[in-house]
């Protein structure tokens, strides 16, 4: 299905991203580590909608929310323009307002896709990746305030 696709290939390029942001010279080993953790999260994300793909395609399940698709498609750009802007030179207080929202931005598209899924399996598994984002925006909510950073 396009739009679980389109979400595993957004959690692939955030795993790249923060794999970049991980490399920021002068990086505090604490935030360091957090954009480490971050890296194998979102790989593991993108093993678990590939999983979700799976499912869906078998049981011919669709989600017709196109409201849904539309904001999957603006995060999916969204990742493309910060992977590449990571893949220049780049501040650690730049790092952590790119990575904040878009981590908000993404428990925004899980919970909607949970909606769309509501009467299946697989929503539980969308529901333990909207919980993990969260779960990463209060890691790096900590980390901006190290810093300064207000997001």
């Amino acid at each position: 299905m396009k739009l679980i696709r389109m979400c595993r290939e957004v959690e692939m390029m955030l795993s790249e991203v923060y794999q970049n942001f991980a490399a920021i010279e002068g990086l505090d080993q604490e935030v360091k580590a957090v954009f480490l953790q971050l890296v194998d999260d979102e790989k593991q994300h993108a093993i678990l909608l590939e999983f979700v793909d799976k499912i869906i395609t078998k049981s011919n399940l669709e989600i017709t929310e196109n409201e849904t698709i539309k904001k999957v498609e603006r995060i999916h750009e969204k990742a493309q323009a910060v992977l590449h802007r990571s893949r220049q030179p780049i501040g650690v207080n730049d790092a952590l307002t790119f990575a904040i929202k878009l981590e908000r931005y993404f428990i925004d598209v899980h919970a909607r896709v949970l909606v769309s899924l509501a009467d299946t399996e697989t929503a539980r598994l969308v529901q333990f990746l909207a919980h993990d984002e969260d779960e990463h925006v209060q890691s790096l909510l900590k980390c901006a305030e190290k810093y300064g950073v207000v997001v």
